[in-house]
C-alpha cells in the first residue's frame, strides 16, 4: 500500500511540476507555436470557474393520508407494481399501499 501512495504522489507532483514549467515557458518562448501549445494550460478558462450554490429545498414526507389517496387511485396492477418498487427502495409496504 505504501508503494501505491508514493506513486500516486510523485505523479501529482511530476503533474504539478509540468504545470509550472509550462506556465515559465508560456511566458519566455518567442511567438510561435511552441509558445501557443504552451499558453494553453494557464489559460484555462475553467481554472477560475466556481459553481452556484444549489438551494436546499426542505424533504416533506407525505402523510398516510396522501399516500392511501394516490394508491387507491391507481390501477390494481399499477398499485402492485409501485408497491414492489417502493419496497426495494427501502420504503413498506403499508405505507405504499395504505
Amino acid at each position: 500500500m505504501g508503494t501505491l501512495i508514493r506513486a500516486v504522489l510523485v505523479g501529482a507532483g511530476l503533474l504539478a511540476a509540468s504545470w509550472a514549467g509550462m506556465a515559465l515557458a508560456a511566458k519566455r518562448l518567442p511567438p510561435g507555436a511552441a509558445k501557443d501549445l504552451a499558453t494553453v494550460l494557464p489559460a484555462c478558462p475553467a481554472k477560475g470557474a466556481r459553481l452556484a450554490k444549489a438551494e436546499t429545498v426542505p424533504l416533506v414526507p407525505m402523510t398516510p393520508e396522501e399516500v392511501r389517496a394516490i394508491s387507491h387511485s391507481m390501477a390494481e396492477p399499477v398499485r402492485c407494481a409501485v408497491a414492489v418498487v417502493a419496497a426495494g427502495a427501502g420504503s413498506d409496504r403499508a405505507s405504499c399501499s395504505g
